[in-house]
């Protein structure tokens, strides 16, 4: 296992939003043209193989570990035992623990804490473990690609299949299969009228998640286009295009 030592290191971490389509060009430039290593998130290797690729949901990684790259250094969360890592990959890896901590309501932010080698906070999604991680690890600076958010567009574009959520799949919702929408909806029919308004609150949950993170001291952006608006820096791709069109 040849890990690129991350400490000291430009970590970009590559997110599975239906925007790595859309910046193909400019994220596969802005890895040739900077020093970094790359942290994949959940099925996006079929885009780009990551220096190192991360898994903490265990139906995604049934689902989609197989087409996980060798090339590849595996990092798992704690949840994942030997047998369910063994189902796709039979190499060696690395893990990693993490608790999630529930604030009072989705408004309130999470108290983020590191503490015996234990990650704390409510976490809600790969890409805002994965940015923990590199801090922990001591990366110089954190880029985020494909972090959209489950609400990048409007529910009629998702209805009515003009967009995509995810890199991968047919256009429309693409975060769970029509049965685990159904089921999700008819576990929780008393609170919400949509699945849109289901992926919308845990946006609000990753937002505050990412903001928690931020004032824990961690620095990172975004860089492809966001629901997670606070953290966007759109000029870096844009400087990028201006420069390419001088050469």
């Amino acid at each position: 296992m040849n890990k690129k030592e991350i400490k000291g290191s430009h970590v970009l971490i590559i997110g599975s939003g239906s925007t790595l389509l859309d910046y193909d060009k400019e994220i596969k430039y802005f890895i040739k043209n900077n020093d970094v290593i790359t942290f994949g998130c959940n099925n996006m290797h079929h885009i780009l193989t990551p220096d190192y690729h991360f898994w903490t949901d265990k139906s995604r990684y049934k689902k989609f570990g197989k087409n996980m790259s060798k090339k590849s250094i595996a990092v798992f969360s704690s949840v994942f035992n030997k047998k369910l890592i063994s189902k796709h990959w039979n190499r060696k890896y690395l893990n990693f623990t993490y608790k999630n901590r529930k604030p009072k309501d989705i408004y309130t932010l999470p108290k983020i804490k590191y503490k015996n080698k234990i990650m704390y906070g409510r976490f809600r999604t790969v890409g805002s473990i994965s940015i923990f991680y590199a801090y922990i690890k001591k990366a110089s600076k954190i880029s985020v690609v494909g972090m959209d958010g489950y609400t990048l567009y409007s529910e009629k574009d998702l209805e009515d299949k003009n967009n995509r959520q995810h890199c991968y799949g047919e256009k429309g919702y693409t975060d769970l299969s029509k049965k685990e929408i159904n089921q999700k909806l008819q576990k929780n029919k008393e609170k919400i009228k949509s699945f849109y308004e289901f992926e919308r609150t845990k946006d609000i949950q990753i937002y505050k998640c990412l903001k928690a993170l931020s004032e824990y001291g961690i620095n990172f952006e975004i860089l492809t286009p966001t629901v997670y608006k606070k953290f966007y820096n759109y000029e870096i791709f844009k400087k990028m295009i201006i420069n390419k069109e001088k050469e």
